[in-house]
């Protein structure tokens, strides 16, 4: 094996392994964004939640500030 070969070999060593690292990088990152949009999703139905029950306390108030 000549020179230009053994650097050639190298060079698409070094390009595998960085491939393999880019690949290993966007699957932790698509299971971290996963994760995110579920506890995103949760917080987003805790709000949800809270905005109707703060609506029906706000009814509530009203109707008994009208019996006064």
């Amino acid at each position: 094996m000549d020179v230009k070969g053994m650097i050639d070999w190298v060079i698409r060593g070094i390009l595998a392994f960085f491939l393999m690292q880019g690949i290993e990088f966007m699957k932790e990152t698509k299971v971290g964004l996963q994760d995110l949009s579920i506890k995103l999703a949760v917080i987003v139905e805790k709000v949800t939640n809270q905005d109707k029950t703060i609506d029906r306390l706000e009814g509530r108030i009203l109707h008994l500030e009208e019996k006064k």
